[in-house]
């Protein structure tokens, strides 16, 4: 898995890091090796999101507004689901939420990639 973090902060990037690398163990290393992951560290959630959703979802987040959780996943939306985005608000890191939060977000990367496998994108 090709994997990208966002951030300008060294910090942020590298606990973001290591908590990737922990996470994708040689099992999960398998389900993924194919696909990209970007994880957008975010100053300004509400333009990330809307700067990096598709056409459907950023009229979906007009239309009922921005949703106010700690990160969002942005799902792939080819046929071969082979980039995800997850978007993180900057200031879990404050409270060392980022622990429970990123893991959450990965876990349902792993989760859609296995539901695709099966039922397609």
């Amino acid at each position: 898995m090709k994997i990208d973090i966002i951030t300008e902060n060294h910090i942020l990037k590298s606990k973001t890091q290591d908590l990737v690398n922990e996470f994708f163990d040689i099992d999960k290393l398998s389900i993924v090796n194919d696909k990209q992951l970007q994880i957008i560290i975010s100053k300004n959630y509400e333009s990330d999101l809307l700067e990096n959703s598709n056409e459907l979802a950023t009229k979906c987040f007009i239309e009922n507004g921005i949703p106010e959780n700690k990160a969002i996943i942005i799902l792939p939306d080819d046929a071969n689901y082979s980039k995800f985005v997850i978007i993180v608000k900057e200031n879990i890191f404050e409270d060392r939420e980022y622990f429970s939060t990123i893991t959450h977000e990965l876990t349902h990367v792993i989760d859609f990639i296995n539901h695709f496998d099966e039922f397609g994108n």
